[in-house]
């Protein structure tokens, strides 16, 4: 594994660029970094070369001096596939990934853009009151971060944790309050990219969990039907986090699914 980082907004950018192949981004989700992916890139690496950016203000990255909305951090992921000059490439994004991949695509940040993985994530954006919900996370986090993770992450898995949720709950604690709350805020402001779905030029794959909360799966079966080339993986016993929960049933789909992408 290599490390490294760029430079964006005069602030650094760290990633780390695993394996040899197609590449293949992977954006983690809030309120995590990098780290998330590692053990499920692993059973990735064989074939594809991923690159694993910690976003803007999260784990080793500088935070810029502006709000994380999801068109920053979506700049920033592609300031860093133009300097790695990597040409094509397919995106994996988790929850929060997930809304900053549609919003490069939908703005052409990519312009070799082969394919995308929406891992429990989705186009819509925040209804009133999921805005409402988010201003009082922003409150707890701002006055209360250790509170304010100790109810958010224990309910992004289904009925069984993963033994990994002790390493995430982590992660999470590890994180810059003033950055997470400053992400809440750009997940509640982001916009829409359902019309985009509806236009989209390249393969999708919805990764869905039956035990979700967080996005109900009508939902986001929904969405997929709106798309010219979707697929969806739908899982029991999954919650929010099926990158760990199911890892050995999902790794193969998703390398078949990136391969494919690139006509391999």
């Amino acid at each position: 594994m290599k490390e490294g980082y760029i430079t964006y907004e005069n602030k650094k950018l760290f990633y780390r660029d695993i394996g040899a192949g197609p590449a293949v981004l992977l954006l983690h989700g809030f309120p995590f970094d990098g780290r998330l992916w590692l053990p499920f890139a692993k059973e990735l690496s064989g074939q594809l070369r991923l690159i694993i950016p910690d976003l803007p203000g999260f784990g080793k990255s500088e935070r810029p001096e502006k709000q994380l909305d999801m068109h920053l951090m979506g700049e920033a992921v592609a300031a860093l596939a133009e300097q790695l000059n990597f040409g094509r490439c397919t995106i994996i994004g988790h929850s929060m990934g997930g809304y900053i991949a549609l919003a490069m695509a939908s703005q052409n940040l990519l312009s070799n853009l082969k394919g995308m993985v929406l891992f429990h994530s989705q186009a819509a954006a925040d209804d009133d009151a999921a805005r409402t919900k988010r201003d009082d996370s922003i409150r707890l986090i701002n006055n209360d971060m250790p509170t304010f993770v100790n109810g958010f992450v224990p309910g992004l898995y289904g009925k069984t944790k993963p033994a990994s949720a002790v390493e995430h709950h982590a992660i999470a604690l590890s994180q810059n309050p003033d950055t997470v709350a400053s992400a809440m805020a750009g997940l509640r402001d982001r916009q829409s990219h359902i019309h985009w779905l509806t236009e989209a030029n390249i393969p999708l794959l919805f990764v869905l969990g039956k035990e979700d909360s967080r996005m109900p799966e009508a939902n986001i079966l929904a969405q997929a039907a709106l798309a010219p080339h979707a697929e969806v993986l739908l899982l029991s016993n999954v919650g929010h986090m099926g990158f760990d929960e199911a890892r050995d049933i999902i790794a193969p789909v998703i390398r078949d699914f990136c391969l494919r992408c690139f006509g391999s």
